[in-house]
């Protein structure tokens, strides 16, 4: 076996089985010291997966150092566990077969515990899918985010009369990295769906749709004749560019994660657009998501 425990960390869909040196900082106290070298953890491996707990598997490798380099030769990856829904109920400490894993999972589980990241917090009454860039489908995850998460959940706040006319969504894609399957959700669920808790949300409350149209094609890299851009878009709009009326005002919700890219591409077209700073205060994607899954789907 290694000499020490694979950790995978859930990543974005498009990175998946990247490979990660670790250098652990001199003031880092490691709990598991037998897992380090000379300052560097050669044996504690980080990889992103194409999904977060998509499956569990068990990975084995050698290490093998050529002047200095090194790099993981042999790898051999068994499958444990592909169910999703079941994955944290039924993993057992007996399917490593390693001591220090043993011990390193048993830490983790405490933390699981003390967190109650397992708690139930409602049901999801279908999938919906991250890798469907269709607005228009119900099945497509960002057709329920910026049709039903985000207007339910950001339009009632007290004060949500402020806005000008109606609001469209941009955002980047990064906010739901993984597909929402159909049956209970947990709190780590929360975390793994929605991964940046420190994103918040801007309103853009005056916005005329020809701009809106112009600011958001050079933020997709054009829109020679409004064709939607090759590949997976990265940016959305939550209705077809070419419905928008010219002259109508708009009202445009973004994250810091997309605002300036949102600005420096109306500065760069000499479009003048105004942010309502910290209109939404300090509520974030991950607590929108929470917000809703709490409120409709129990």
């Amino acid at each position: 076996m290694s000499p020490g425990p694979i950790i995978i960390l859930g990543g974005h869909e498009h990175q998946a089985a990247y490979i990660y040196p670790v250098r652990i900082n001199e003031s880092f106290k490691n709990p598991f010291p037998e897992t380090m070298s000379e300052g560097f953890d050669v044996n504690v491996i980080f990889a992103e997966s194409a999904n977060y707990f998509k499956e569990l598997t068990l990975i084995d490798f050698d290490v093998q150092k050529i002047n200095e380099v090194r790099k993981l030769v042999n790898v051999n990856r068994t499958i444990i566990k592909s169910n999703k829904q079941l994955f944290l109920k039924e993993v057992q400490l007996n399917e490593f077969n390693n001591a220090n894993a043993n011990k390193i999972q048993a830490y983790i589980d405490e933390k699981v515990t003390e967190l109650n990241i397992l708690k139930q917090i409602g049901v999801a009454p279908q999938p919906y899918i991250f890798l469907n860039p269709n607005i228009a489908d119900t099945y497509s995850i960002w057709n329920l985010w910026m049709k039903e998460i985000v207007p339910k959940t950001l339009q009632k706040l007290p004060d949500a009369s402020k806005l000008k006319g109606e609001v469209v969504n941009i955002i980047g894609t990064s906010f739901f990295n993984n597909d929402i399957l159909q049956g209970p959700i947990f709190v780590n669920d929360l975390y793994v769906t929605v991964p940046y808790t420190n994103e918040w949300f801007y309103d853009y409350p005056e916005i005329k749709g020809k701009d809106l149209k112009a600011i958001f094609c050079e933020m997709i890299g054009g829109c020679k004749a409004v064709k939607a851009p090759t590949g997976f878009p990265k940016y959305f709009l939550s209705e077809n560019i070419n419905d928008l009326e010219a002259e109508k005002i708009y009202s445009v919700i973004l994250t810091d994660y997309d605002n300036s890219r949102f600005e420096d591409k109306a500065k760069k077209l000499s479009i003048s657009i105004k942010r309502d700073e910290g209109y939404y205060g300090n509520i974030t994607p991950f607590a929108v998501y929470q917000q809703f899954v709490e409120t409709h789907w129990k």
